[in-house]
């Protein structure tokens, strides 16, 4: 935990915060909620104006997403994305003791949410930089979907793949128009490589969460769905990176000041990433021994 200053200071003030604990600067006015832990260490802050994925990475870099800037994402890729649906579950709604209602991003074209995101920042080129292209690092959704609308658009694509990468994905990356890259044991393997790459072609990198842009396009699932079920009170949101939850954060709080939003966090068990990794180096696949069970 922080020391007993540095709980001080984040509890100082409903105008504003700024404050530096385990490393972490941060400013902004308290309102969205966020847990921070590293290593053993929790650092609850309450932020607006900086994204989950910066403030996780340690970053001190401001993302000034507004909510206009989410509705002008809207606008701007309005005719390239799926208005998806949000339905209510009588199912869950039944097991949770809630009303529980689904957003249903599966229904994109790329099959991920990540598309907003990557278009919206993709319309935000000038002329020169699409000329140039642009190289993104992912193993997966990000890399579809920068792939995908790079292709409509006519924008030359480079997507740096950790060797892990399963191969379904990385041949719906190549056939969206993209050139492919496997490179590196994991994400920040493959982050070196992409970035190094961009300098070398003067490409522009499109980070898969933190960059505003990108998370002004996430963010226009919150405007939907509040539009859509404008009574949600809550609204739990998976989180990787943190773009997703940052962009539907800012236009939830918003829209509606009342509502929460809540973080569920996409963690692989240890023993799963350890295998990862091993396949990612080349080694073998541990199995998995079960006894039989006597007669």
């Amino acid at each position: 935990m922080p020391s007993r200053p540095a709980r001080q200071r984040l509890r100082a003030g409903a105008a504003g915060l700024s404050c530096r604990a385990n490393g972490i600067e941060c400013q902004g006015r308290p309102s969205v909620s966020v847990v921070v832990a590293r290593g053993r260490r929790k650092l609850r802050l309450s932020l607006t104006n900086l994204s989950a994925a910066a403030i996780s990475a340690g970053m001190t870099e401001k993302l000034p997403v507004t909510l206009a800037d989410i509705q002008s994402a809207s606008r701007a890729i309005a005719d390239a994305i799926v208005r998806t649906p949000t339905r209510h579950s009588r199912t869950l709604s039944g097991i949770a003791g809630c009303e529980v209602w689904l957003k249903f991003e599966n229904r994109q074209f790329t099959a991920s949410f990540k598309e907003r995101g990557a278009l919206n920042f993709l319309l935000a080129l000038d002329e020169k930089s699409r000329a140039r292209g642009v190289v993104a690092m992912s193993a997966g959704n990000h890399a579809q979907g920068v792939a995908y609308h790079a292709g409509r658009l006519g924008v030359p694509a480079v997507i740096v793949m950790p060797v892990y990468t399963p191969f379904n994905k990385v041949k719906h990356t190549r056939d969206f128009g993209a050139e492919v890259i496997l490179q590196g044991t994991d994400l920040a393997a493959a982050n070196t490589a992409a970035r190094a790459l961009a300098a070398e072609r003067g490409l522009t990198f499109i980070h898969p969460y933190d960059d505003a842009k990108v998370i002004a396009g996430q963010g226009t699932i919150g405007l939907e769905m509040l539009e859509d079920v404008p009574h949600l009170d809550t609204l739990v949101v998976p989180v990787g990176g943190g773009g997703l939850i940052s962009g539907v954060a800012v236009a939830a709080k918003a829209r509606k000041p009342t509502a929460t939003t809540v973080k569920r966090t996409m963690a692989r068990p240890a023993r799963k990433a350890a295998r990862t990794r091993n396949v990612g180096r080349g080694g073998a696949t541990p199995r998995r021994t079960t006894k039989r069970r006597s007669s």
